[in-house]
């Protein structure tokens, strides 16, 4: 699912994240997907930010106990929806690096 005009790019950014406790949130723009894989933007954003967390814990080395995903939909935009250009803005993943928990495995 992962465009492969990307993958490198994510490659890069695997390789420079810290093994510490991350969120990989997915985010869609509020036009609704009726599709036969995605029965919501939930379903779409979701699918994105795991898509993601995979690559990067396959191109990382990350611990995957330090990795969660989450889907936004269209909820949180940086954008106005209103332009094709605010809604290309809105369909993104975030990579959030969290404060560390401190030694636990």
């Amino acid at each position: 699912m992962v465009r492969p005009e990307a993958v490198e790019a994510v490659a890069a950014l695997a390789a420079t994240l810290p093994d510490a406790p991350l969120r990989v949130e997915g985010h869609t723009d509020n036009v609704p997907i009726h599709t036969a894989q995605f029965g919501a933007n939930w379903e779409l954003s979701a699918a994105r930010s795991s898509a993601i967390a995979r690559l990067l814990l396959e191109r990382g080395t990350m611990h995957p106990s330090n990795v969660a995903a989450a889907g936004y939909a269209e909820f949180h935009p940086l954008a106005s929806n209103a332009t094709e250009e605010g809604r290309r803005a809105n369909r993104r993943v975030d990579v959030i690096v969290l404060r560390s928990r401190g030694p636990s495995r």
